[in-house]
């Protein structure tokens, strides 16, 4: 909820463009995260999904073309291969054209940065072998520049990854934790989710539970979520 929120509140009705992407380590979590989205505002959000295979229960083939959504959700490698123009290390400008908001979730267990202690093995390696989702945020940041806003989240918000998003975004970055447990609840679902007046780029450091508990005291449909 801690992205979800402000996330569907801009969502464009009058437009057909994909207007929001977001990036999840995996399909499960892909699915899950557009029920959220959906419960919110229905039909807004569609996930990634392998086929259901064949009928010897062969594993099912990635999906050939992108969902039509405001927002899709899914792993980086299907992402990629998605908005990627064949055969070039660029994207689709016609498809992420409109996009306005790019999450990417569990930030830290996809990007995995390296600690400024790195041998020059290991920076030789990651260079040559990037993370999928470090290939894909620093392309989507290259289409869109700051016509997107990009949110990553995590539990674990340390230099390193603080350090490495904001070189593929290539911008600065402001660090929003969530409210302490034992502090009161804001008064409305909308306030737990807003960031300060002037941020275009953020990280929310917040366990789920804890993120969203003041927004379910206070808004009672949100608890099957």
């Amino acid at each position: 909820l801690c992205y979800a929120l402000p996330l569907v509140a801009a969502l464009d009705d009058a437009s057909t463009n994909l207007q929001a992407i977001v990036v999840a380590p995996t399909l499960a979590l892909s699915s899950q995260i557009a029920k959220v989205l959906n419960t919110l505002r229905p039909d807004c959000a569609a996930a990634l999904r392998a086929s259901d295979g064949d009928a010897a229960g062969a594993p099912g083939a990635p999906p050939e073309r992108l969902p039509s959504a405001p927002v899709v959700v899914g792993p980086p490698a299907m992402l990629l291969r998605l908005l990627g123009e064949k055969g070039e290390k660029k994207l689709q400008r016609a498809t992420v054209g409109g996009v306005r908001t790019i999450v990417v979730d569990e930030a830290d267990a996809l990007l995995r940065p390296l600690s400024k202690y790195a041998t020059h093995e290991q920076k030789e390696r990651r260079e040559s072998h990037p993370k999928e989702a470090a290939t894909l945020l620093k392309l989507l940041c290259e289409a869109r520049g700051a016509g997107a806003q990009v949110l990553a989240a995590s539990a674990t918000v340390g230099r390193p990854l603080r350090r490495e998003i904001a070189n593929l975004a290539a911008r600065p970055f402001e660090l929003i934790r969530a409210p302490d447990a034992d502090a009161p609840p804001p008064a409305t679902a909308a306030a737990a989710a807003t960031t300060p007046g002037g941020t275009s780029d953020v990280f929310v450091a917040a366990q789920l539970a804890s993120g969203c508990s003041a927004a379910r005291q206070h808004h009672p449909e949100l608890n099957g979520l």
